[in-house]
């Protein structure tokens, strides 16, 4: 989803539906890139994620996040929870760092924090690596390793939606821009990932082949 004019999906037939009023607006570092007011804009989408994948984008903000310990408490980014025990996925801002929340991990297991600020008002790109086979998820910022943590086996698919810009469970919504939202339906390793974290003036640069169906720009 490059989402520089609207949320179609470019590799396959994921296409996603705007809520809210999100708009695209140019911006002098990345062209076209989605903004999100923080009220209620969202981007849904059919939630196809398997059991080992990798979601990455571009983003900036200076919004100030809520804090918390597992990133179901955050602003949505990537957001595909259910409220209780399930097989469900997250990936927000909270305590202003990245953070992930994995229903399928073992109980105790469930959150993984970044430690970089990404309120600054720059633009960084985020990664986050869940490894269902090894049992790991890894997070990225601006292409170097920034928190692991424990991840389920299963497919996060209970819920059959996730949400772009929006913890639409309790209406926390990521105030900011994002550009060229990226799924891979495989972990893509350290050096994958600083090659999409390439310098933000070139939109197009870095795009590793992934070999499966989600391996560029979706």
């Amino acid at each position: 989803w490059p989402l520089d004019q609207d949320a179609r999906d470019l590799i396959g037939t994921n296409d996603g539906t705007l809520h809210g009023a999100p708009a695209f607006e140019p911006d002098a570092t990345r062209g076209e890139v989605l903004v999100c007011d923080g009220t209620d804009d969202r981007i849904s989408l059919r939630n196809f994620l398997p059991g080992t994948f990798t979601l990455s984008a571009w983003l900036n903000t200076t919004q100030t996040s809520p804090t918390g310990t597992l990133g179901y408490e955050g602003n949505g980014l990537f957001w595909s929870d259910l409220g209780g025990p399930a097989n469900d996925f997250t990936v927000a801002l909270l305590n202003d760092r990245l953070a992930a929340y994995d229903g399928a991990a073992p109980e105790g297991s469930y959150g993984t924090n970044g430690s970089t600020p990404l309120n600054d008002g720059v633009w960084h790109h985020i990664a986050v690596v869940r490894d269902g086979a090894a049992r790991v998820t890894t997070l990225y910022v601006d292409g170097a390793l920034d928190g692991t943590g424990v991840a389920g086996a299963a497919a996060p698919v209970a819920n059959p939606t996730w949400h772009i810009c929006a913890n639409v469970l309790d209406a926390r919504f990521f105030a900011g821009r994002l550009d060229d939202v990226r799924q891979f339906d495989r972990a893509l390793s350290l050096a994958e990932v600083t090659e999409l974290a390439t310098p933000a003036g070139d939109p197009d640069a870095g795009t590793p082949d992934a070999g499966t169906r989600d391996a560029g720009t979706t």
